[in-house]
């Protein structure tokens, strides 16, 4: 009788280990997470220009992502990608899912920041995915000048400001190798461009400025060269600002009044 009693005991046992390891608790669903990386800007690969210091492979891992999953209620997962599990048993109810690497900052050299987001529902008796894209979440600028540009000034520099970058940076000539990013809202953000120029006396030359729309990843690669007039020689009338924002190549000349024009020594 005891023999029986034993067998009884072990056999339910065995049972009700094996039922716990499939079930998912009521009021909760699985979720299978993925995060999908591009840092890469419009038609432009992911190569950073030589001396720019931005690791691109860094950002396409996305392991080196953090991660912060989260309802109105409570927070399900808050770490890194590489440390997240590939499925979680989460509570109904809806969530936002966030991952982005690198620092979000009005403005900087070689800081890169990509983000993404996305919205889901746990439904119950529903198994969920939920995935988030990562793309660049900024501006990229960068300036070259043209060294003709030496002939006629002494020094010259764009300095740039948005709505959320209101104090100019400067973007001088030993910047080139260099990106400088920005912070853009989604919607009717603009850039303010400022050329400021002194000719080979040092006298300052009436600052030039322009308003450039932008959007987060864009990228603006700007060039500055002289203006001529063809005779010979070669005479300046102004200065050629290139703004190729990778959809539209876009030249606006600024022409110079006579009596600012640089003296040019022979």
């Amino acid at each position: 009788m005891k023999k029986f009693l034993y067998s009884v005991i072990v056999l339910l046992s065995i049972s009700s280990c094996s039922n716990n390891e499939h079930t998912v608790n009521e009021g909760s669903s699985n979720v299978r997470l993925d995060i999908v990386t591009d840092p890469s800007y419009a038609t432009k690969s992911r190569q950073t220009r030589a001396g720019g210091s931005t690791d691109i492979a860094r950002y396409e891992n996305s392991d080196n992502y953090s991660v912060k999953i989260f309802s109105d209620t409570k927070i399900a997962y808050n770490g890194l990608a590489k440390d997240m599990p590939l499925e979680m048993e989460m509570d109904l109810g809806s969530y936002q899912m966030q991952a982005w690497l690198g620092t979000d900052v009005n403005a900087a050299f070689d800081s890169l920041y990509v983000y993404g987001e996305n919205q889901f529902e746990v439904t119950a008796g529903i198994s969920t995915e939920a995935q988030v894209s990562c793309i660049p979440a900024n501006v990229r600028v960068n300036v070259s000048y043209d060294k003709t540009l030496d002939s006629y000034y002494s020094d010259y520099r764009i300095s740039f400001a948005t709505s959320n970058q209101t104090t100019p940076i400067d973007f001088a000539v030993a910047d080139s190798t260099k990106d400088l990013y920005f912070k853009a809202n989604k919607q009717d953000d603009k850039m303010l461009i400022s050329l400021q120029m002194k000719n080979l006396d040092g006298a300052e030359i009436p600052k030039i400025e322009l308003s450039q729309p932008i959007r987060p990843r864009e990228f603006l690669n700007i060039k500055v060269t002289p203006k001529l007039i063809d005779v010979e020689g070669g005479v300046l009338a102004g200065i050629t600002i290139n703004i190729n924002d990778q959809t539209i190549d876009k030249d606006t000349t600024i022409l110079i009044p006579g009596d600012m024009l640089p003296k040019i020594v022979q």
